[in-house]
């Protein structure tokens, strides 16, 4: 049964101070990179009780992040301990998103689209790029270790970073967590459609 392994994510932001989606994640990596039993060595979960402690224990998955630094240094991030932090000089705005909010619908506020999805793809691109540079020597370091890796990316900027993971051949999770997907569907079509597994949080 494969327990452990390097999980790879890469995404925008990750930490909770950014908002409720990358609080969530954070708080999902947080569990699987904490030591703990297999599923047929688990106790039994009961609401609202403290599990006694397992002597069956197995050891979590390290963590490798790959995001942006544009928001500063995640001092505050719950993510501790056996976690790697690779960030990139890749603003989160550029002149595209700019232009959207600037020719904004003047009565709804939304966004004008074609320039905003201009913004999309040119901060996906440039995500892909920086990603899959650092994704080749990770890929190799698991190979030579024999670890399993394993991808996992959700909103705006997974275009690019599922595009790094499909041409290393590494399988990987999209989470989709709010209408980014949704509303821009034919953007995001082909790297939910590609991607190994799609969860979708309501």
């Amino acid at each position: 049964v494969m327990m452990s392994g390097v999980i790879c994510a890469a995404v925008r932001d990750l930490d909770p101070k950014v908002g409720g989606a990358e609080m969530s994640l954070t708080t999902l990596l947080r569990g699987l990179a904490e030591d703990g039993p297999l599923f047929e060595n688990a106790p039994e979960y009961i609401p609202f009780i403290q599990a006694k402690e397992e002597d069956n224990l197995e050891d979590g998955w390290q963590l490798t992040i790959m995001q942006s630094n544009d928001r500063g240094n995640p001092e505050w991030s719950d993510l501790q301990g056996n976690v790697e932090r690779i960030s990139f000089d890749l603003p989160v705005e550029d002149i595209w998103s700019g232009l959207a909010w600037r020719f904004r619908n003047r009565k709804s506020g939304v966004r004008n689209t074609k320039l905003y999805r201009k913004h999309i793809l040119n901060k996906n691109k440039q995500f892909e790029k920086s990603v899959l540079s650092e994704l080749i020597s990770l890929k190799n370091k698991c190979v030579d270790e024999n670890k399993d890796l394993i991808g996992v990316t959700q909103l705006t900027w997974s275009i690019g970073a599922c595009n790094a993971f499909r041409k290393l051949e590494i399988p990987h999770v999209i989470f989709v967590r709010d209408n980014i997907q949704i509303t821009n569907v034919e953007l995001y079509r082909e790297s939910l459609e590609r991607a190994d597994v799609v969860i979708a949080a309501g």
